[in-house]
């Protein structure tokens, strides 16, 4: 039988039975998208496999946790944001600066990003420093609201805007630097 297109549920349930063949297909499956998540969070490329494989770890132990509501797929991606987000603790215990001292930021236009191809971008979000680049997948990449990243990182929702805000005028600079090279 072929594990590759194999629905959820099956392929949890044989992965649970300690099938090698369910096992292998389940990270043939996920890898990528996994790896990409840890990637886009962490510094660099070492860290990010550290974390991807912290997370494959807890994906096979807490498999039996997984309730079949929702794709797999979304379950797993939790498990690595949360992975990724306590290595970033654990890496910098105050990375967030107090609202009063962040100068006031331009309204930015990142439409320029439409035209960049998502490899440039991925590059561009790795050059973001921590906080803004944490700040920043969670709330245009992966969704969260700014209440839902405060409670995550334990920051104000202020703080959250306002490093979102941030994030976003320095990928702004970083788009517009190689242009005005180019057009200099």
């Amino acid at each position: 039988m072929s594990y590759s297109f194999m629905e959820d549920a099956e392929l949890v349930r044989r992965c649970l039975q300690r099938d090698r063949r369910a096992e292998k297909a389940l990270y043939d499956q996920f890898s990528g998208q996994m790896y990409a998540i840890c990637f886009r969070y962490m510094k660099d490329a070492q860290e990010a496999q550290d974390v991807f494989q912290e997370g494959m770890i807890k994906v096979y132990n807490k498999l039996h946790t997984w309730k079949g509501v929702g794709p797999l797929g979304g379950w797993m991606r939790q498990i690595f944001i949360h992975c990724a987000l306590n290595q970033i603790k654990t890496n910098q215990k105050h990375w967030s600066v107090s609202i009063e001292s962040i100068p006031p930021t331009e309204n930015v236009d990142v439409s320029i990003l439409s035209e960049l191809h998502t490899e440039a971008i991925l590059d561009l979000i790795q050059k973001l420093p921590i906080g803004y680049r944490t700040v920043f997948n969670l709330f245009a990449i992966e969704g969260y609201s700014h209440a839902e990243i405060a409670t995550l990182l334990e920051v104000s929702e202020s703080t959250s805007k306002t490093q979102f805000l941030k994030a976003k005028a320095k990928l702004k600079s970083l788009i517009e630097t190689p242009l005005k090279l180019t057009t200099a």
